[in-house]
């Protein structure tokens, strides 16, 4: 059976602390049918004098992205392999972790006919990579029930796209939401297709406290897009409905926490705008006073909750 082409993608944006290692992990692998595109968000550190250093073993594009999964999409839409994986910038591969998946594929028709094929991965600790953080352990059995309420958490980093199915789902077409393209990703790909679990453990994901993943920001962009992708979907999306009940309590809770972080950053605009969001899904009254405690203490935040208030009794008042 023929060999596939695999794509591998990488975005990055100031990760001259991490690119290189990433980097010299894609272009070390023993698999040989490997094309490799790397873009750059607009970097501002010495992060694009390292991927000139290496121009001639990869491609190199470079936009300024308003969010990170706006690289991401773009990479995808210039792959020409036949299966699409990623190794973001605090990420690595082992060296043969894309022959393992080659082999996988070429192995069973189910898995060569997917629409992806996801595994576990390593997780590490950057400053210190002798010390293993554990494997990011995914669920056998992949569900959309189980995606949308965050019980299965997929790393990114394990799982490979079959190109044939991210076109049917559009990916070199306009459409997708930038706020949360990884979540849309698999959202569309399970629609169409079959994702599947592979037992095996593909990279290893650095944790360093500053992933942009994990950041206040980040996350509530991503929550906030996934709510309006699902919103727009409801009317002929007729599996979404089914989960979009228990989904919903599941993000209220997460979005009264991120307000928590943001007025602990002094952010009360994002903090007030998470609050109101939550507010129109399912929001428990022990967490509503709690919240609403906190904002007390903070003018700003009173003086907001105080007019939000007033607009509610008084809809018609200027």
């Amino acid at each position: 059976m023929k060999k596939p082409l695999f794509s591998i993608i990488t975005t990055c944006k100031n990760a001259e602390k991490t690119i290189e290692a990433c980097i010299k992990s894609v272009l070390n692998q023993t698999y040989p049918y490997i094309e490799y595109i790397i873009q750059d968000g607009g970097s501002t550190d010495g992060t694009i004098s390292i991927l000139e250093s290496y121009k001639g073993f990869i491609k190199v594009y470079s936009k300024g992205d308003r969010i990170a999964d706006e690289g991401l999409l773009s990479c995808y839409s210039k792959c020409s392999g036949d299966w699409i994986g990623t190794c973001l910038s605090d990420e690595v591969l082992k060296s043969g972790d894309v022959e393992k998946m080659s082999g996988i594929i070429n192995s069973d028709v189910k898995y060569l006919n997917s629409g992806a094929l996801y595994s576990n991965c390593e997780v590490i600790n950057f400053f210190n990579k002798s010390i293993r953080r554990g494997i990011w352990r995914s669920s056998k059995n992949y569900s959309l029930e189980s995606f949308l309420n965050r019980r299965l958490k997929i790393p990114l980093l394990a799982t490979f796209f079959n190109k044939k199915v991210l076109v049917k789902c559009g990916i070199r077409f306009f459409g997708w939401s930038f706020d949360i393209a990884e979540n849309e990703i698999f959202l569309r790909v399970s629609l169409v297709s079959d994702i599947k679990y592979i037992k095996s453990s593909v990279g290893s994901y650095f944790v360093d406290g500053s992933n942009l993943s994990i950041q206040p920001n980040a996350v509530y962009l991503q929550m906030k897009g996934l709510m309006s992708f699902l919103e727009k979907n409801l009317s002929y999306k007729c599996c979404i409905p089914l989960y979009y009940k228990k989904l919903s309590v599941y993000k209220s809770k997460q979005l009264l926490y991120l307000s928590k972080k943001f007025v602990e950053t002094g952010s009360f605009k994002e903090a007030f705008d998470c609050f109101l969001v939550s507010l129109r899904y399912k929001v428990g009254i022990k967490d509503l006073f709690k919240i609403t405690c906190l904002f007390a203490k903070h003018p700003e935040l009173r003086s907001m909750l105080l007019r939000e208030v007033s607009s509610a009794i008084n809809p018609f008042k200027k």
